[in-house]
């Protein structure tokens, strides 16, 4: 990522935490998600602006490289979810239905799979990436 776009990213999000809220029920509920979320921290926006403003390219790579680059001592879990293929209700209402049971229940449709990029290991995943 070059300073540029950093610079971009980071006046982008200062605009939007500078907007107020369009009415009080957006304030009100931005207070409500404070207090059910037990952080209490009702001037957490003029927080992230101070924040915002100091944060800096090399900061923000340091910290990508403590907390989440595979050098780091974290933990991880990755998890995938696959959803099942639903038939059209035309097929349904004939009555030719999939078995309930066996493999092809959870099929994705053809071509779900076409637009993945398969990485074989570490290495070659960073080599795609600006930041490692």
């Amino acid at each position: 990522m070059t300073e540029e776009s950093f610079q971009e990213i980071v006046s982008t999000q200062l605009q939007q935490k500078h907007c107020d809220d369009a009415n009080m029920q957006g304030e009100v509920d931005r207070h409500w998600r404070e207090i059910l979320l037990n952080s209490y921290l009702f001037d957490r926006q003029t927080k992230e602006i101070s924040e915002l403003s100091t944060i800096t390219l090399d900061e923000l790579k340091s910290w990508g490289r403590n907390f989440i680059s595979p050098e780091s001592n974290r933990r991880k879990l990755s998890i995938q979810v696959v959803g099942n293929y639903r038939q059209s209700s035309s097929r349904q209402a004939t009555g030719s239905r999939r078995s309930s049971h066996g493999p092809s229940r959870h099929q994705p449709p053809p071509g779900f799979y076409t637009n993945l990029r398969l990485f074989e290991s570490v290495e070659d995943f960073r080599s795609q990436c600006d930041d490692f």
